[in-house]
């Protein structure tokens, strides 16, 4: 009886020995497809955070980023708040208008951003989980967001990426109200291009997605739904491309071309070392 024991002992040892066990990177492979989002989860969670930025009238977007309490603070582009006068408004996912002011106290040294902050007694909004664009590896899908202003009809062709959600599953442009014509868009498109220093503007981070006007200082998010970037600049402009960096020099001219055909957003990271707070985790830093 005991050799029969002894038997089936060494083959239950012999066959765990033989099973490959779980590598580390299969397990962190396998936690993070676990995390990454749908498009449709994704097109929730960036108009939950997103927000309209007003002066009387819609002057872009912004990104609902921090809140204590009832006061919360909204991110968005330095140019922005230059299109218009104070005071400002913001303008929550669900149409509430508040009173906003800007933020002096942090200098974000000619990068395009800035804050602005409003308190909600009443009603609770959800903020944005930072990541980080270092990460990102070219043709990584990113999704941008923001409230475009009008676009016609007549603009929209079977390629464009910004169609309605009958026409086309992945680009979404929202429903939107008689009284206001501007317009929560959320496209898809792939990480392009990290710039080894940054445009006049702090811009670094080329993607593919199709920014419209109205959606500058919106959110650029990763397939995880995490912050990491600001949207500033859209492709293809009529003028005033982005040709120089921060400290005055020009990027060569195939590198200009190339600039020139992407989208480009500011990099969370930036705004996390020039506005540090304790509640952001000291891992997130640009490379």
């Amino acid at each position: 009886m005991k050799w029969r024991l002894l038997i089936l002992f060494a083959y239950f040892v012999g066959l765990s020995i033989a099973l490959p066990a779980s590598t580390p990177d299969a397990v962190v492979l396998v936690q993070q497809q676990a995390t990454q989002l749908s498009i449709k989860q994704l097109n929730q969670l960036t108009q939950s955070i997103t927000v309209k930025v007003r002066s009387g009238e819609v002057l872009g977007s912004g990104i609902l980023i921090y809140k204590q309490g009832s006061i919360y603070q909204v991110l968005t582009n330095a140019h922005v708040l230059r299109s218009a006068d104070p005071p400002y408004q913001i303008q929550t996912p669900e149409g509430r208008i508040y009173p906003a002011k800007r933020l002096e106290t942090i200098n974000f040294h000619g990068n395009d951003l800035s804050l602005l902050q409003f308190t909600s007694p009443d009603n609770e909004y959800a903020v944005a989980k930072f990541g980080n664009a270092s990460p990102l590896k070219v043709g990584d899908e990113v999704f941008a967001a923001g409230f475009a202003f009008p676009v016609e009809d007549s603009q929209l062709t079977p390629s464009s990426s910004i169609l309605s959600n009958q026409k086309q599953e992945r680009n979404i442009i929202s429903p939107v109200a008689q009284e206001d014509l501007s317009s929560f868009v959320f496209t898809v498109g792939k990480f392009s291009l990290m710039l080894d220093k940054a445009l006049e503007g702090g811009y670094r981070i080329g993607y593919t997605n199709e920014v419209e006007q109205g959606m500058s200082g919106g959110p650029l998010v990763n397939r995880r739904g995490e912050l990491v970037g600001i949207n500033g600049l859209h492709a293809n402009p009529l003028w005033d491309a982005p040709d120089l960096y921060q400290d005055g020099s020009m990027p060569s001219s195939s590198l200009q071309k190339k600039i020139a055909q992407l989208s480009w957003a500011v990099p969370i990271e930036t705004f996390i070392q020039l506005a540090p707070r304790p509640d952001i985790p000291k891992s997130v830093k640009l490379n």
